[in-house]
């Protein structure tokens, strides 16, 4: 995430004395602001409980991330998780039988990224799909989550974030 922000990470280490680390992050850029959390209108499925969600299907390459969102929602009561670690697999699953109530997409992925899966998404699912990002510099990216303000959840988001996500 940090490089995906045009960022480094520098280490250094000496035996017997510790480790330090060191996060460089670019400049902050208020070009960026329309996309902070406090303008998000949540969208979702319009349910107003987490029991009538019956599909919730997750592509993030973060095992972490898809253990929050699965404890967020409760996916071993009523509701069916399922995961998907690349955008190409997701794709595959959607296109053979996966018909899910909400999709929750990564932005930032290895070999396809959320966009490149929005876009080949088929159509009919589009309006289901909610992007997790951690935010970005790239403008490519930030000029495509602004047009999709209403779908987007921030890194790093609560519980009560995702439920509320999903059932807007």
């Amino acid at each position: 995430m940090i490089q995906d922000l045009d960022g480094s990470i520098d280490l250094w280490s000496s035996e017997g004395v510790g480790t330090s680390f060191k996060i460089s992050l670019p400049e902050y850029d208020p070009s960026f602001d329309h996309l902070a959390p406090d303008n998000i209108v949540e969208v979702g499925t319009s349910k107003t409980n987490l029991d009538e969600v019956k599909s919730v299907f997750v592509i993030d390459d973060e095992e972490s991330v898809c253990a929050t969102i699965s404890r967020s929602l409760g996916a071993d009561k009523t509701t069916s998780f399922t995961r998907a670690q690349d955008a190409l697999s997701a794709l595959d699953s959607l296109e053979a039988h996966e018909k899910p109530e909400v999709i929750l997409c990564d932005v930032m992925m290895p070999e396809m990224n959320g966009i490149a899966f929005y876009r080949a998404l088929n159509p009919g699912l589009a309006h289901r799909v909610c992007f997790i990002t951690g935010g970005s510099t790239d403008h490519d990216v930030s000029n495509f989550l602004a047009d999709h303000t209403s779908r987007v959840l921030y890194k790093p988001f609560s519980p009560e974030r995702v439920r509320a996500q999903v059932l807007s």
